[in-house]
């Protein structure tokens, strides 16, 4: 029906709206019912015009047999049906993209989805998160793996999709899948391992639990994986290859809680993260991931120009790094913190080191890998910036914070003085991130490049919308191009866009 609405106007058109269970059918005559069919029914006034609901009963007989995905809608209330049903929306399998699948890596390659959390209790989703995310990052320290970053793998969060589909949109061999159930002090772990390319399981395990043994369940499931998916590196080395756990399980709940807040990339959401990071260190002072965190939330405010004392926030970031490796020196991320502290800086050789110390310990870190890209940008190097950008988006092809690598593209046009491609990138960054106002300043000053001061005022205008307090004065603070010459011409660029200077 879809097909042949396509071709149809919206008058003509027919629209369905389907829902299907599995269970018993009364016949009467011409006439059926029973709750089978009365659960479809109502299943069909929850569908979307054009879409489909299936019962739980019906998920189980065509999950994995099915060219589709599926989004899990959970407990519904349906009308007259005495106890809630768990639904499933169909997502129909995407049409061809134009773009081919990411190829399979040498090296065995490996998608975390996130755990399902099987309490029945919203609170405990960032308890399943974490344990996930705990997953990768014991994953990514080993450098035969190639390992989808956390951004990517939570864009599946909340939908029950094909393994196929998602080895193909991320370029994977491997998928691990797996479900929390928390009560009390215990915990249930379910976690598989699933050959992509052939849907076969190469292992399974249910772990139950003290919560005190919480990140030694983690260290075994990781050791399986290695074991499964690379047997010749001995468990000795999956041992040597651990970070120290947590002390505090609860300050560990605060952490998984910041990171949620931090890679939302709002302001607001960035100070919500400061705040939880604070509370989980006042918990437990010798987390380094929960400095790790606190590092990235001073700092990430003052690369997006969001900082009320650019100064402060750049005092405050470096402290916290470089406290975060007094705890733990092979701790990536507190590198990368580090590393944004020195570009905001504009010392684009400390920025570099700190990169490179980054993914030398963690050769998965996307945003690592991005953020090298984003000073290749800044400094002029065209094809080395795109080439560490393109390296990012493989490792985390559906990451949803990838609008920064999208500026650092802009970047790289900007200073390599390509001025179409500056318009194109720029314009490409606010479709996706329509509320960075970052990238409208872009689109303002790609548009006087051209001698289109009309075009310009108005992406001026966005900006100042999305961000009243925007002058020239704190462009110039903020930005952290290392060359003069590049900086005073951007800056010109707005002036004649219109933007205010912040001068008295």
């Amino acid at each position: 029906m879809g097909g042949r609405n396509d071709d149809l106007p919206e008058a003509g058109r027919m629209t369905f709206r389907v829902g299907i269970n599995v269970g018993d059918v009364i016949v009467d005559g011409d006439d059926i019912h029973g709750d089978g069919v009365n659960i479809a029914a109502r299943l069909e006034g929850l569908s979307e015009p054009g879409g489909i609901c299936i019962s739980d009963d019906a998920f189980r007989q065509v999950r994995g047999k099915f060219n589709g995905s599926f989004e899990d809608l959970g407990l519904q209330e349906l009308k007259n049906i005495s106890e809630p049903v768990h639904v499933h929306r169909v997502r129909p399998s995407r049409a061809p993209s134009v773009a081919a699948s990411p190829p399979l890596p040498d090296k065995p390659s490996i998608a975390v989805l996130p755990f399902q959390n099987m309490s029945g209790d919203a609170e405990q989703e960032f308890f399943a998160d974490g344990i996930s995310e705990d997953i990768i990052n014991a994953l990514s320290r080993f450098h035969w793996f190639f390992v989808i970053a956390r951004n990517s793998r939570f864009s599946y969060k909340g939908t029950s999709p094909d393994i196929r589909d998602v080895a193909g949109d991320l370029g994977v061999k491997y998928v691990l899948e797996g479900c929390v159930r928390k009560g009390g002090n215990w915990v249930r772990i379910t976690a598989q391992l699933i050959d992509a390319t052939t849907g076969n399981h190469i292992w399974a395990e249910r772990y139950d639990r003290e919560l005190d043994d919480i990140f030694a369940v983690q260290d075994e499931i990781t050791e399986a994986i290695t074991g499964a998916v690379a047997p010749s590196f001995a468990a000795a080395e999956a041992r040597r290859a651990r970070a120290k756990a947590p002390e505090n399980l609860d300050s560990w709940d605060l952490v998984m809680r910041g990171n949620w807040h931090l890679w939302r990339m709002t302001r607001e959401d960035m100070t919500e993260a400061q705040r939880l990071f604070e509370a989980a260190i006042k918990l437990d002072p010798d987390s380094y991931i929960a400095h790790d965190g606190l590092a990235m939330a001073y700092q990430l405010p003052a690369g997006m120009g969001w900082a009320d004392d650019l100064q402060d926030s750049r005092e405050m970031g470096y402290r916290t790094a470089r406290h975060a490796l007094s705890l733990n020196d092979q701790d990536a991320l507190a590198h990368v913190a580090l590393a944004m502290v020195h570009h905001v800086s504009r010392d684009n050789h400390s920025d570099k080191l700190s990169c490179r110390k980054a993914l030398e310990l963690n050769p998965n870190l996307a945003f690592a890998e991005g953020l090298l890209g984003l000073i290749h940008a800044h400094l002029g190097d065209y094809e080395d910036a795109n080439l560490h950008l393109d390296n990012a988006i493989r490792q985390s092809p559906r990451d949803p914070t990838l609008s920064w690598v999208g500026l650092a593209r802009v970047v790289a046009a900007l200073i390599a003085d390509l001025p179409e491609e500056y318009l194109a990138k720029a314009k490409e960054l606010t479709d996706a991130a329509p509320d960075l106002f970052a990238g409208w300043r872009h689109v303002a000053a790609a548009y006087v490049m051209q001698d289109r001061l009309e075009e310009a005022k108005a992406a001026i205008a966005q900006v100042l919308r999305l961000n009243p307090d925007d002058t020239l004065e704190a462009v110039r603070r903020s930005i952290p191009t290392s060359n003069p010459e590049v900086r005073e011409r951007y800056l010109g660029y707005l002036a004649e866009a219109g933007l205010p200077s912040g001068q008295d």
